[in-house]
């Protein structure tokens, strides 16, 4: 079953993507924010982000890894950027 955005549902006024509520655009709207400051990095392929959250997402849909706890989140990596 597809289910259907509100024709009012909040969007991003960057690339007009819709969401349910106001609380997803915000989270949405913080990675075109801090596109530039991605300090998180994944102690497996390095790859940069700006949440630690975004790191343990992608270690266990690209890397098969199950991440429990904060502390497996990669430390912070300042001054680096994404090429």
């Amino acid at each position: 079953m597809i289910s259907r955005l509100p024709s009012e549902s909040p969007s991003c006024v960057l690339c007009h993507q819709k969401f349910f509520n106001r609380s997803s655009l915000r989270r949405h709207m913080e990675r075109h924010l801090l596109t530039n400051r991605r300090r998180f990095q994944c102690d497996i392929c390095f790859k940069l982000f700006c949440r630690k959250d975004y790191v343990r997402e992608h270690k266990q849909h690209m890397h098969g890894m199950r991440v429990e706890s904060k502390a497996a989140d990669s430390e912070s990596v300042s001054g680096m950027q994404d090429y």
